[in-house]
């Protein structure tokens, strides 16, 4: 029972490390296009695309460091 709460407790930790280093990469990413002054159509979308999965990823951390055992 132990172990398992420790290997679970380890897995939601290695989930919370590698969200973070997406979230990490999307918002480089979105900084990329905030460098430019003017974005084509497809670029603001492709923008609008990270930063929603930016959200997404801060979102489940939260939820992970919040409730890790029901994950």
């Amino acid at each position: 029972m132990i172990r398992d709460f420790q290997r679970a407790e380890g897995e939601t930790a290695a989930l919370i490390s590698r969200l973070r280093r997406e979230h990490a990469e999307l918002d480089r990413r979105i900084q990329e296009f905030d460098r430019h002054p003017w974005l084509s159509p497809d670029d603001q979308m492709e923008r609008t695309r990270l930063k929603k999965m930016k959200l997404a990823a801060k979102d489940q951390i939260e939820r992970l460091q919040r409730h890790p055992a029901a994950n």
